[in-house]
């Protein structure tokens, strides 16, 4: 069941910035980041209601105020995403924020948990030097 869902979160990850591109070029990238964070919100209220309220017993002052930044990360993320996706084919689209997070965890693997994997740096390299020639041509 988990590979089924892997694979089905693996064509969403491709459709949906394609899609999210679409919508940037009729209405452009602020409204159409909107538009996510909207319906995300509308999404996360419905399963609060399906799920419970006991589902977020966190009490939100505890936590620290630097952990809040994943919001604006992924306000950065949406935005950027919009706005690239309507200019780059499908595959850049994937790959290149694929060697991004690949490169991000090797240096949070290092610096946080002192090890560091070796074919991740390689398989970076092939996947650059593939982007790299596909360019060129």
């Amino acid at each position: 069941m988990y590979y089924i869902l892997a694979i089905i979160m693996g064509v969403m990850i491709v459709l949906s910035p394609v899609l999210n591109g679409q919508l940037t070029l009729k209405v452009g990238t602020y409204k159409t980041s909107l538009l996510n964070f909207g319906i995300g919100a509308v999404v996360a209220t419905a399963a609060l209601l399906i799920f419970g309220m006991e589902s977020i017993s966190i009490d939100y002052i505890q936590i620290p105020p630097y952990r809040y930044l994943g919001f604006v990360f992924g306000l950065f993320v949406i935005l950027v995403f919009n706005h690239v996706s309507s200019r780059l084919s499908a595959i850049y689209i994937v790959l290149l924020p694929f060697m991004g997070q690949t490169i991000m965890s090797s240096i949070v693997d290092y610096y946080l948990f002192d090890s560091f994997n070796f074919k991740k740096l390689i398989g970076v390299i092939l996947v650059f030097t593939g982007v790299w020639l596909n360019e060129r041509k």
